[in-house]
């Protein structure tokens, strides 16, 4: 029994040492990230968790209401299509969402758009959080990201209509190709599940596979994208 509880105190020895060799590649990346950004304060819009991210990652301040959350990808578009409009009123609770988390609803129109508060402990802080941010929209620096394995003909014209100028798709198989579309070969794989973008390549990893995405040449307003 000791010489087990001797080496459980070495393996989590071990281990730790490995965490923190990981944690500092990390950081060190990270790094070189910011030191590339020329652009300190960009207004991200996104679908999912990676604009998040990658306010995280750059450690910018969040000058945008969507983050730790999602939005389905028609109603997305739905919200592209008129940002300031939906923008512009206030956030009300969906309480039979089904969901073990907060979702709220903003209604435009004939329009509505479910913000899934996945990140949220209730729905005030969702509301709160959403109200707080949505005042900090730079307008004239906005970049629009909609990430999204079901990507359809129809999307893509939808996507391309949109009067944003920085704008980026991230998806797999497509058989339209235009200069907003990235192909990431992660939504290929049959084992995929939405969220999977975001999480480490392996435990010790210092990307992520979102990170296969130059998402700084994007923010530095270079419409050329590629993944490595």
């Amino acid at each position: 029994m000791r010489s087990l509880k001797i080496l459980e105190i070495f393996m989590s020895f071990i281990n730790n040492l490995i965490q923190k060799a990981v944690d500092a590649r990390r950081d060190r990346y990270l790094k070189r990230l910011r030191r590339r950004l020329k652009n300190p304060s960009p207004t991200v819009i996104s679908d999912t968790c990676m604009g998040g991210l990658i306010y995280h990652n750059l450690g910018l301040k969040f000058t945008s209401p969507t983050i730790n959350m999602w939005i389905s990808k028609d109603e997305y578009l739905d919200f592209l299509e008129n940002l300031r409009g939906f923008l512009s009123v206030d956030m009300t609770e969906v309480t039979d969402s089904g969901y073990s988390y907060p979702v709220g609803m903003i209604t435009c129109g004939k329009k509505s758009v479910h913000i899934h508060g996945n990140h949220y402990k209730s729905f005030d802080e969702l509301r709160q959080k959403w109200n707080e941010r949505k005042e900090r929209v730079d307008y004239g620096n906005l970049f629009i990201i909609l990430l999204n394995t079901g990507i359809t003909a129809e999307d893509v014209t939808r996507f391309e209509a949109l009067p944003y100028e920085n704008k980026l798709m991230i998806t797999g198989k497509c058989d339209l190709a235009r200069p907003f579309i990235v192909h990431h070969k992660l939504f290929l794989s049959p084992y995929y599940v939405p969220g999977d973008m975001m999480s480490y390549k392996s435990k010790f990893s210092k990307k992520r596979f979102m990170d296969d995405i130059d998402y700084v040449k994007f923010l530095n307003k270079n419409q050329k994208m590629r993944t490595e």
